[in-house]
């Protein structure tokens, strides 16, 4: 875990009794966490049925003890002890007793939480970086040229971050395969996780669907077509797409609020979080494969993704994306607004080294002027400065910060 997301988790600590830590399940995501907090500290994993059963039924348990702070993992299988919790804050403010919750839910689906603990708790995100054995990198940020200095990466451990995805954040050889962590992945996710959102009667088509739309990762979002194609409702496919998206399994990038004259698609782009479970659900297995894949560039974009999150809650923000996609045309880019500053990024695998091949340079520029900023990310070593406002920049960057 980064130092400065350590500051500020320590910072949100000292401030409220209670910080909930959200995000994915990655692996390793538990030690990550146990990182941030006192060696003293307890622990209680909701996700164990046993130890689930048992604090719901004795809660009083959870707080008979002089630990200064209780770390209550996966908190979606136990909402009801949030009332718990802020009885007991009430009641012993002079203890100054701290609790953190961990949740592989979005807050939309924690009402318990919110509604009994509204004034009392402070939200953290947490993401996983891709990159292996990248923790000695150092970050200049989004609005920075990157170090030419810094030494390559190689395209071969690129591709293997993309093709193992979550599954091998800090992992060494001698762990389980990647292939058995998703195994485990989507069984714990469909049996409990999908199902402590919303009764889904028909699992089996919610795994189709879900294969269905990992086939169709960086693409415009047409529910209506994929409820006809599963001979599903369209609500369902709504309310599926939600589950995802409310468990940090998708994104959705919705188009740019304002379109200056020029007509934008209307329906937001698809990303998923992790590009190891889109070559599990795709049938990836080895780096020659994805070489060859035509999931390579979507991926691509995915971990550019990843990554901007990262980089923001590393420092306890929240990134505001949007897609620039015109209807007339097949392109599209990212748009990300920070500040005063609009950061555009397009995705080749070659980088681009030509300011006629960024072809919304110029629209943008008319557009927003000395305020946007392009980024052609690549899968090259190389780094190119195009113009004052545009650079082609290697992955590898990203994955550094």
């Amino acid at each position: 875990m980064s130092t400065t997301y350590k500051k500020i988790f320590n910072t949100h600590l000292k401030k409220f009794p209670c910080i909930l830590i959200a995000g994915p399940k990655f692996y390793g995501r538990q030690d990550a966490i146990t990182d941030l907090l006192p060696n003293d500290h307890i622990k209680f994993s909701l996700g164990s049925p046993e130890v689930r059963a048992k604090a719901i039924r004795y809660p009083q348990e959870i707080f008979d003890t002089k630990a200064k702070v209780i770390l209550l993992e996966d908190i979606q299988y136990a909402p009801s002890l949030a009332k718990h919790i802020r009885d007991h804050i009430n009641k012993n403010q002079s203890m100054n007793q701290k609790f953190v919750l961990t949740s592989s839910f979005a807050i939309q689906e924690l009402k318990e939480i919110t509604k009994n603990l509204s004034s009392k708790f402070s939200i953290l995100h947490i993401k996983p970086g891709y990159l292996i054995d990248a923790n000695n990198s150092t970050s200049k940020g989004i609005v920075s040229f990157p170090d030419k200095k810094s030494k390559p990466i190689s395209k071969s451990d690129i591709l293997k971050s993309f093709l193992y995805g979550y599954s091998r954040v800090n992992k060494n050889k001698h762990t389980k395969s990647s292939q058995a962590w998703y195994d485990t992945w989507l069984t714990t996710y469909i049996e409990r996780e999908v199902r402590a959102i919303r009764n889904i009667e028909n699992i089996t088509d919610f795994q189709i669907f879900l294969k269905r739309i990992a086939s169709q990762n960086d693409t415009t979002l047409n529910m209506a077509e994929i409820a006809r194609e599963l001979n599903v409702s369209l609500n369902t496919i709504k309310a599926w797409m939600t589950i995802l998206a409310n468990s940090f399994v998708v994104n959705l990038i919705k188009p740019y609020r304002l379109n200056y004259g020029i007509r934008c698609k209307r329906t937001p782009h698809l990303y998923f979080n992790d590009t190891g479970l889109i070559s599990y659900l795709t049938g990836i297995k080895k780096v020659s494969d994805l070489e060859k894949s035509e999931h390579l560039i979507s991926m691509l974009k995915s971990v550019a993704i990843n990554e901007i999150y990262r980089w923001y809650f590393n420092r306890g923000d929240f990134p505001i994306f949007s897609m620039w996609s015109p209807s007339n045309q097949e392109d599209s880019c990212i748009l990300l607004e920070s500040g005063d500053k609009i950061y555009a990024f397009d995705f080749s695998i070659r980088a681009k080294t030509n300011i006629k091949e960024f072809k919304f340079h110029q629209q943008l520029m008319n557009i927003f002027g000395n305020s946007i900023i392009l980024h052609n990310i690549h899968l090259e070593d190389d780094y190119h400065k195009i113009a004052d406002n545009c650079f082609s920049s290697p992955i590898q960057w990203m994955l550094k910060w």
